[in-house]
């Protein structure tokens, strides 16, 4: 039997046992409970289609890994054209996203999708029933479209 008093037969003291003790018990822990504690947002720009007038859809692609909804959600992001320059601004709502749901959102930005060299997500501006910041940091992001990056 392995005592965990002032020396042990292994030669652990008393603290060295006990962190012994709690690294297998997170060693034990289930790959299940990890993955069901990830919370992320993810966002994909998905597309980007010239419509007329000079206009460009972009589809979003929108995954809610968490076991909450969120019931709304608005972005504030900035449109630069190929050369780093911004063009525009605009706030999207991207909500509501129920929980461990992937949606897929539409909006037209008022210029040519060839002019368009990347997005920025500057902030979010409101996201309930969390605070904004916290839905940030919960926010990744990627692009499809290989002509425009996607960023924060």
């Amino acid at each position: 039997m392995i005592g965990l008093h002032s020396r042990s037969t292994l030669g652990f003291s008393r603290p060295a046992g006990r962190a012994c003790i709690a690294l297998f018990g997170l060693l034990s822990i289930d790959v299940r409970t990890i993955a069901a504690a990830d919370s992320s947002i993810h966002v994909e720009l998905n597309a980007a289609e010239s419509v007329p007038r000079s206009h460009c859809r972009l589809t979003f692609v929108i995954e809610n890994s968490a076991p909450s909804a969120i019931d709304t959600l608005k972005l504030d992001l900035a449109v630069f054209d190929r050369e780093g320059t911004i063009q525009r601004r605009m706030v999207v709502e991207i909500g509501p996203i129920h929980a461990t749901k992937t949606i897929a959102r539409t909006f037209n930005v008022e210029t040519d999708c060839g002019q368009i060299g990347g997005i920025l997500l500057n902030e979010v501006t409101t996201c309930v029933p969390e605070e904004p910041a916290t839905c940030l940091d919960r926010l990744t992001l990627s692009s499809r479209v290989s002509t425009i990056r996607f960023f924060k």
